[in-house]
């Protein structure tokens, strides 16, 4: 910032004055360069007019308001001030973006675990920024919020508890970081990642038109099928094939058993009567049925046994 000092008139003398800066809403060191007791000289012959050059400094600060400060000229020597000192005052116009920027970042966490957002201010304001934030879910998440992660909300099929409340960053604040937790529930269910969002609004600054995404991982290993191997006496009825679910309580999807392929003697008035189909095992359950019954075959004969392929 340049200011400009003027005589009056010429002077056969040398012409001297001091020269320098104060506060004013503006901060030395931080705004600008602070000058202190300079010397302005005027020689026989020289311009009548000079100038003083004061250095600004930039800063990461989103200001609301222009900032001053001010410069004193004292001290003359062969010559006069109108008023000792005389002052100027320089302004200091912001030249960071009149409206910060937020954003957020999309995370994932293992169900059980906290989903941990970070929001990031762009600049730093000279005033506190205040931000809203809630969890939603749309037509595109998949995952169910709720108030609590208790045994009745997870059986209710809860996966995460909502969460809303406010993000405060303080005036010139230098770290423009802040987080947002939100907890997700633990179930038995062997399942796809589920989604949901994040929205930040603010009436400070600009918030994102998109919402964050949330992503909680299944920590549930996939279940396993696993069959017994039953015995029956001929003519006996029927033998029950149980077919467990293993290493899971419950299961949210359909799981098939087929027996299209079969060992032994099968069909009428043989060993056995063949049988196929499929299972379902629905959530809840850990245990099914298929059964293949024996037939009359009155040849005395050494054990027989037949497959059920799954």
């Amino acid at each position: 910032m340049v200011f400009t000092v003027q005589l009056s008139a010429a002077s056969d003398r040398t012409v001297e004055v001091k020269y320098s800066t104060a506060d004013d809403t503006a901060t030395a060191g931080e705004d600008y360069t602070a000058l202190t007791n300079e010397t302005l000289r005027f020689e026989p012959g020289e311009p009548l007019r000079k100038t003083i050059a004061v250095e600004i400094l930039n800063d990461v600060l989103d200001e609301a308001d222009a900032e001053t400060f001010t410069l004193k000229l004292h001290n003359p020597t062969n010559a006069s001030l109108g008023t000792d000192p005389l002052t100027a005052t320089g302004t200091i116009n912001d030249n960071d973006a009149a409206t910060a920027e937020l954003s957020v970042n999309n995370v994932s966490a293992t169900e059980g675990g906290t989903v941990t957002f970070e929001v990031i201010l762009a600049t730093a304001k000279d005033t506190e920024v205040m931000v809203s934030y809630e969890t939603v879910t749309t037509s595109t998440h998949t995952a169910t919020g709720g108030i609590d992660c208790s045994a009745a909300s997870v059986e209710a099929g809860v996966d995460f508890i909502h969460a809303s409340g406010t993000v405060t960053f303080a005036a010139q604040q230098q770290t423009t970081t802040d987080t947002i937790d939100v907890t997700t529930c633990t179930d038995l269910l062997h399942e796809p990642t589920e989604t949901f969002g994040l929205r930040l609004t603010s009436s400070q600054v600009i918030a994102p038109t998109e919402l964050a995404t949330g992503s909680i991982n299944d920590a549930n290993d996939r279940p396993e099928l696993s069959v017994n191997d039953p015995d029956a006496v001929e003519d006996a009825g029927h033998v029950d094939l149980h077919r467990d679910i293993g290493r899971t309580e419950r299961q949210d999807r359909h799981r098939e058993l087929r027996d299209p392929g079969r060992h032994g003697r099968g069909g009428t008035n043989k060993d056995y009567t063949p049988d196929g189909g499929t299972l379902s095992s629905l959530q809840g359950t850990r245990r099914d049925r298929q059964r293949a019954g024996p037939g009359r075959f009155r040849s005395d004969e050494e054990d027989e046994t037949f497959t059920l392929n799954c």
